[in-house]
């Protein structure tokens, strides 16, 4: 099984990890009523996320929440597979006081997530920023600048969206350097398919 709380820090805590491809959804919600801020919990590893799976279902509602961060890094026992991870964030549950009631309906059942009329309204509004930054050749907009752009509270919330874009096959997202812009490919259908935004350096 998945180790709640893992420190990764530890070599010896991550060789004893388990064959198994991601954690069921009560147990991160079990987690995240019990844990601090800044903890973080293996939900998920293997050589890819696994599509489909109670955790990978519920961990980006509970990041749209704003509850958790997600990340990945490589094992560092095995360079071939991943480790799916996320780290509690600060305060309660978006629109849930103290976060009462988390993960008290039915077993499995994750919290109900934001407005989803909302959020399907603002990433067509990113595609439309995106398409246009492609068209005329101009870098990817910074996470701040969208988030500006689509009135967002938090520019952890575009780079969010910009995941979204990514898992459903909408856009690529590449990186060539530190210091260099993200690289943005429309592979949706519509305006802009198949163009990229420019190269330039973060401000």
């Amino acid at each position: 099984m998945l180790h709640v709380g893992l420190d990764l820090s530890s070599q010896s805590d991550l060789t004893s990890i388990a064959i198994v491809q991601a954690a069921p959804a009560k147990t991160i919600l079990a987690w995240l009523r019990e844990a601090k801020a800044g903890q973080r919990m293996l939900y998920a590893e293997g050589a890819h996320l696994p599509r489909g799976a109670e955790a990978v279902e519920l961990v980006p509602q509970l990041e749209e929440l704003g509850v958790v961060r997600a990340f990945q890094q490589r094992d560092p026992v095995d360079q071939s597979r991943w480790l799916y991870l996320i780290e509690k964030r600060p305060g309660p549950v978006a629109g849930t006081p103290a976060g009462a009631g988390l993960g008290h309906s039915r077993a499995g059942s994750p919290p109900p997530p934001a407005s989803r009329r909302v959020t399907q309204a603002t990433l067509s509004k990113l595609m439309t920023l995106l398409r246009r930054a492609a068209e005329r050749g101009d870098v990817c907009p910074s996470d701040a600048q969208l988030a500006r752009s689509l009135k967002l509270r938090r520019r952890d919330q575009a780079q969010y969206l910009l995941r979204r874009l990514a898992r459903e096959g909408s856009i690529v997202v590449e990186r060539f350097g530190r210091t260099d812009r993200r690289v943005v490919t429309i592979v949706k259908q519509g305006r802009a398919q198949g163009l990229s935004t420019g190269m330039g350096r973060a401000q």
